[in-house]
């Protein structure tokens, strides 16, 4: 796994479904380091501004969603 690689996965999710939360990404991880490097890819995408986090109540409850420029593309 490369972080480049898990943040054109999560991208690509984003991009199809808008909205994505934290634990569907961990049920497409097979491995634990797959976790790992998908919420470094989290993070760095954030950094980019290219996602933006909706946090709900809660353990690991939270929403990926792709900025308005990035669902353009």
């Amino acid at each position: 796994f490369t972080i480049a690689q898990q943040k054109d996965f999560i991208m690509s999710k984003v991009m199809e479904k808008h909205r994505l939360s934290f634990t569907q990404v961990i049920e497409y991880s097979t491995e634990k380091i797959e976790v790992i490097y998908n919420f470094l890819a989290i993070l760095e995408l954030l950094q980019l501004q290219m996602i933006r986090l909706n946090l709900g109540e809660g353990y690991n409850n939270f929403w990926i969603e792709g900025q308005e420029k990035e669902l353009v593309k």
